[in-house]
């Protein structure tokens, strides 16, 4: 039996709203990568940075438990793909046993061991968390704007990291030069004028701006290396205020 034009119209109301879920519960997976994302990165800045400043310490806990709490909503998602949940699931898991045991075992006298044996985890961990943000950039509407916003936190969070390890001297920064920091700090602002260009963004363009040039100098001369628990309190602020506006902007299209 054919389908009456009644059952029809009811199979495409289903069909759309199945659509529209889907869409909906891959926006809010999106959302959650890049809070996940955000916390990993201040995390481990806050670690880098723990023997210089112990107010660092703290933090870094806050964040750690952050991830801890999103790792059994990662677990459960239904809507990411099989090779990506276990690359995150098991990527957090070696991440967060390294971070805990750098944390619970934190002595001021003997200061933080992320830069010497925390950066492979971390490192590996933003990879496994960048895979399935692309894909969901791929496949749903996201809105152009948010991803800019994004784009321009993980900028950011670049530039306070490349401080925190200056402050410390690792090896990664061996190479690092006044114009490699020239390039980032100039695609962070450029970045903040393109987003000024949304009349709805100017008001939190001009906040995120304030907070840039309190932290701008000392993160973009390569010899400046002090305050490094400030830069980061103040990166975090001004990662803020983005993340709330780009958060309000993935509500309206969910």
């Amino acid at each position: 039996m054919g389908l009456t034009l009644k059952n029809t119209a009811l199979y495409l109301f289903i069909f759309a709203f199945s659509a529209v879920s889907q869409a909906s519960s891959k926006i809010d997976t999106y959302h959650d990568l890049q809070n996940l994302k955000s916390d990993v990165r201040a995390a481990y800045v806050y670690s880098l940075i723990v023997d210089k400043d112990g107010r660092a310490h703290p933090k870094r806990n806050e964040r750690i438990e952050k991830i801890d709490n999103l790792l059994n909503k990662i677990d459960n998602l239904e809507n990411l793909e099989n090779n990506h949940k276990e690359a995150l699931s098991m990527g957090m898991r070696v991440y967060l046993r390294s971070a805990k045991n750098e944390a619970a075992t934190y002595d001021v006298n003997l200061g933080s061991r992320t830069f010497s044996n925390g950066y492979s985890a971390y490192s590996e961990l933003i990879e496994q968390i960048y895979a399935p943000i692309q894909s969901i950039q791929i496949s749903t509407d996201i809105p152009k704007k948010t991803i800019e916003v994004f784009t321009l936190l993980d900028k950011i969070a670049e530039a306070i990291e490349l401080h925190g390890e200056r402050t410390i001297k690792t090896e990664r920064i061996e190479n690092l030069t006044q114009g490699d920091l020239n390039k980032i700090c100039s695609s962070i602002e450029q970045n903040l004028k393109n987003i000024g260009r949304y009349s709805d963004a100017r008001a939190m363009v001009k906040k995120a701006s304030m907070k840039w040039s309190f932290i701008k100098s000392p993160v973009c001369k390569l010899n400046k290396t002090s305050a490094p628990y400030t830069i980061t309190h103040y990166g975090s602020l001004m990662a803020d205020i983005l993340k709330e506006y780009a958060s309000n902007n993935l509500e309206k299209s969910s």
